[in-house]
């Protein structure tokens, strides 16, 4: 405690227990000591400082536009997409710090681009997932995801029934059958 300036003792702990070698695990950021005393009475005394990082980063963000103009994630577009990187974080007095940033895109389940950290454009159609990965220098990630749709495909109509060429003097019932490739 504060009080005897976060300073603790642990004596006479165990060495063995069922024959396994006991590991102790520390969990605080400090310079830890350790005082050996053998039965004749000699003393060695060892010190190593701990650096624990037990926070994820603050996973990075991208920027999507299309045409210019900045898309939702869940978008559906006409247009090329342009994917801009924003760096995430990794700041606090017990955080390693940032390492790295990346991301992933997936289209239609399969892997176009992997570790980008420039902006990249994608011009293909179909179902895009980008995956935003930020690592810190102890090696902890956290990821953010966002998806959009490029269809550059027109619907087509198909087949209209019930049009009429010449004047009539009742109702009509006309139907339209269309589709669209990319089923939108």
């Amino acid at each position: 405690n504060a009080n005897n300036n976060w300073e603790g003792i642990f004596e006479n702990l165990p060495v063995k227990e069922n024959g396994q070698e006991i590991s102790y695990t520390v969990e605080e950021n400090d310079v830890y000591y350790a005082f050996v005393i053998d039965n004749a009475g000699n003393i060695n005394t060892c010190s190593t400082r701990v650096k624990l990082d037990l926070t994820n980063p603050t996973a990075g963000t991208v920027t999507m536009k299309a045409g210019g103009s900045t898309i939702a994630t869940g978008a559906e577009v006409n247009k090329d997409v342009t994917i801009t990187l924003a760096n995430g974080s990794d700041t606090g007095s017990v955080q390693s710090g940032h390492y790295t940033t990346k991301y992933t895109v997936k289209r239609e389940g399969s892997v176009v681009d992997d570790s980008i950290t420039a902006s990249k454009t994608y011009s293909a159609e179909g179902s895009y997932t980008v995956t935003v990965t930020t690592i810190d220098q102890s090696s902890r990630s956290a990821t953010r995801s966002y998806t959009f749709m490029i269809d550059k495909t027109n619907p087509v109509c198909g087949s209209i029934t019930g049009q009429s060429t010449t004047w009539i003097n009742s109702s009509r019932t006309i139907s339209i059958t269309c589709s669209d490739p990319n089923g939108v």
